[in-house]
């Protein structure tokens, strides 16, 4: 049997000296009693030093480690080291989850007992337990995220199969959309022609009531042949291949185009026809063609829905913000609150004005008109009430010659792309002459480049700098050559003081203030 330890040796206190080991150290002698143990183990196990001393090691660990304990015991009087991990019971029934380290204490190769130390790990357990827990967790996460990505891969497959079909059931929509309406308009544009024919008299003499229902059928064709044009022009911007080309637009000059006709049907009905035009200058920058239609619709609307006796104005005015406002008021039938939210919707029709007019529409004008005014880039709105009238308005962007210029290279190097060109400018500039022949110089100038001009040229005036512009999808070595014809095309015009360039724009353009600045730099004069 081991002795009980001295307490003094060399003079020290072995006592405190394991006392101060952060580790629980216990000796056992030959029988497994339990005869040291320092304050650490102590602590961890509840007891006080008489309390354990003495006692089996059994008694302090659960009934289920025995068997596993015992094995490294018998190891120990052969001299053998172990360590192990397993538990120990507390005074108070805990089980604290430990790593022992034992080695036995041999004298003149005798075994006298054993020495361990033991390892408080279960701070270490519970960090495990936790990780196990969350990489299992993570694991079941792993397998969802997993699963619902794959669900994910396979909806967006499905989805693009269906986009596609889609797709192709749009093209084939438009496509045959617009089949139909080329084979309608074709025989229409006939009948029309031939009803004019018979109703001027040309065919033959025609009293009043055969002319009057000519003029009806009339009528009804060619509000059948607007109809035909708005799907034609509704299937292609669903397609998107409805053609935007911005230029300059006056509304003074639209509103003069449209006086000519409009202005008589107001009178026929009885309506009072005005404009007002403050500044008679203003521009705007969008498709020509789409403001006169645009204008045309709001205007044919107002006459259709406006009784005898009432009046009609077209207002155009700049706003802040650099739009310009046009707008068409009428004192007809209004627009009950319920439907106003209808109005821009294809098919819609506000039954109360439908009731109260003699030509019936299909619907489809004002959805046309607001796609025409956003893909120019402005809104569409209107106020309306019942029996007191309705104001339909646009706004588009005010003209400005740099955001023109710079809209014509855009344009111009998207196609020179295609042609596996570049985009090159020419400019032609009035260096000196009195302020009010400018205009008259750059028209001459304009008018005689035209006729040289090709589908995909954009050619423009821009008068704050006394200029023509043609800006043109060509091939490098091209540039020269056309320069060269330009140049012989504007001396015929025997204007003086004219100069001129080209540039050929890098495939990164430049701003159009830069590529302005460089045209003007490299100017030569030529007459």
């Amino acid at each position: 049997m081991v002795k009980k330890p001295e307490l003094n040796f060399f003079g020290l206190n072995i006592t405190d000296f394991v006392n101060f080991i952060e580790q629980g150290i216990l000796i056992e002698d030959s029988d497994g009693k339990i005869i040291f143990a320092n304050q650490k183990l102590l602590a961890m196990l509840g007891y006080s030093l008489s309390e354990l001393v003495g006692k089996d090691w059994q008694e302090i660990v659960p009934k289920e480690e025995w068997r596993a304990v015992k094995q490294h015991w018998k190891t120990r009087p052969k001299g053998m080291k172990s360590q192990y991990e397993t538990l120990i019971l507390t005074k108070s029934g805990i089980k604290i989850p430990v790593i022992v380290c034992a080695r036995p204490l041999l004298l003149a190769n005798q075994y006298q007992g054993t020495i361990a130390t033991f390892t408080d790990i279960g701070e270490q357990k519970r960090i495990e337990q936790e990780l196990k827990a969350k990489t299992e967790r993570l694991e079941l996460l792993n397998r969802a995220l997993n699963l619902q990505r794959k669900k994910l891969i396979e909806l967006t497959f499905e989805l693009e199969k269906a986009n596609q079909e889609l797709k192709r059931l749009s093209e084939a929509k438009s496509d045959f959309v617009s089949a139909v309406s080329h084979d309608l308009r074709t025989p229409l544009t006939t009948i029309i022609e031939g009803i004019s024919l018979v109703e001027d008299g040309t065919l033959g003499e025609v009293n009043e009531e055969q002319r009057k229902f000519l003029r009806m059928a009339i009528e009804d064709a060619e509000r059948l042949n607007d109809f035909i044009s708005d799907i034609l022009d509704l299937a292609k911007i669903e397609a998107g291949k409805l053609v935007v080309k911005k230029v300059m637009v006056k509304p003074k000059e639209q509103i003069e185009r449209l006086k000519m006709s409009y202005e008589n049907l107001a009178r026929e009905k009885g309506l009072e026809f005005l404009t007002e035009l403050p500044d008679p200058e203003v521009a705007v920058f969008c498709d020509s063609g789409h403001y006169y239609r645009v204008l045309t619709n709001f205007l044919s609307n107002a006459i259709k829905f406006t009784p005898a006796g009432g009046k009609i104005t077209i207002r155009v005015m700049r706003e802040p913000g650099g739009v310009v406002l046009t707008s068409v008021k009428d004192t007809g039938v209004g627009i009950p609150p319920e439907q106003k939210h209808h109005i821009f919707k294809k098919f819609e029709r506000v039954e109360q004005r439908q009731s109260q007019s003699t030509a019936g529409g299909y619907g489809l004008g004002l959805s046309l008109c607001k796609q025409l005014v956003e893909l120019n880039g402005g809104r569409i709105g209107f106020t309306s009430e019942v029996n007191k009238g309705s104001d339909f308005y646009f706004s588009l962007p005010v003209y400005d010659e740099i955001t023109d210029f710079n809209y014509c290279l855009e344009t111009i190097n998207q196609q020179a792309k295609t042609v596996s060109g570049h985009t090159i400018v020419f400019l032609f500039k009035i260096e000196k002459a009195p302020d009010k022949e400018i205009p008259t110089a750059l028209k001459k100038i304009y008018d005689a480049i035209q006729p040289k001009t090709k589908a995909n040229d954009l050619l423009r005036i821009f008068y704050s700098r006394l200029s023509v512009v043609l800006i043109s999808p060509l091939p490098e070595e091209n540039g020269e050559l056309v320069f060269a014809d330009l140049i012989e095309t504007a001396k015929d015009t025997g204007l003086k003081k004219i100069a001129a360039t080209f540039y050929i724009c890098p495939e990164i353009l430049p701003d159009a203030r830069t590529v302005f600045q460089i045209l003007e730099n490299k100017l030569q004069p030529i007459t």
